[in-house]
C-alpha cells in the first residue's frame, strides 16, 4: 500500500501527493499509467534513472517525482527520489 511506503516525521504530507492521499483516485491512476508507459518504453522494464525537469520553478517537478516514485514502490521496486535545485549564478 502507498501509505506504508511513506514515513512521516513531524510534517504533514502535501495534499498534491495523490498516491498517499487518494491512492484509488483518478490522479493516482494517471501516475500508474505514466509508470507503465515509462516501463514499456524500455525493453528491460522500468528505467533505472529518471529526471523530472523544467525551465521554470513551481511547475510541480518535486510532486511529480514523489508521486511517480510511490507508483513504482507499489510494484515493490526500490526507488530513490532526490530534489535538487541547480541555479546559474
Amino acid at each position: 500500500k502507498a501509505e506504508d511506503a511513506l514515513v512521516i516525521v513531524d510534517r504533514a504530507v502535501d495534499p498534491y501527493v495523490v498516491m498517499f492521499h487518494d491512492p484509488q483516485g483518478y490522479r493516482a491512476e494517471q501516475m500508474r499509467s505514466l509508470r507503465n508507459r515509462l516501463a514499456a518504453m524500455n525493453p528491460d522494464g522500468a528505467p533505472k534513472t529518471l529526471v523530472v525537469t523544467s525551465a521554470i520553478s513551481g511547475e510541480g517537478k518535486t510532486i511529480t517525482a514523489i508521486n511517480l516514485a510511490m507508483a513504482f514502490a507499489e510494484l515493490e521496486q526500490r526507488r530513490v527520489s532526490a530534489s535538487l535545485t541547480l541555479a546559474w549564478m
